[in-house]
């Protein structure tokens, strides 16, 4: 992600340099944690605004799937489990 940004950026590396592909941009506040389950290709995400989302890619797009709103406090990590 995009260290002190709202935003998550996705590059992919192709042959000899990074291209980007997709913005996840939903949360109002700073992104502060982002995990990426391989089994599922899902991506969490939790932000300073309280909020959490579960993004699936859909076609070409990533769609926030599951949504928590309004965490008791600001989420600063997040995971899937089993890893």
């Amino acid at each position: 992600f995009c260290p002190n940004t709202t935003e998550v950026h996705i590059y992919k590396f192709f042959t000899d340099k990074w291209e980007k592909l997709h913005v996840l941009a939903k949360h109002d506040q700073i992104v502060s944690g982002i995990d990426w389950s391989r089994s599922s290709n899902k991506i969490v995400t939790v932000s300073h605004d309280r909020n959490s989302y579960v993004w699936t890619q859909e076609g070409q797009d990533w769609v926030p799937t599951l949504v928590i709103l309004k965490l008791n406090r600001a989420a600063l990590c997040v995971h899937w489990s089993p890893k």
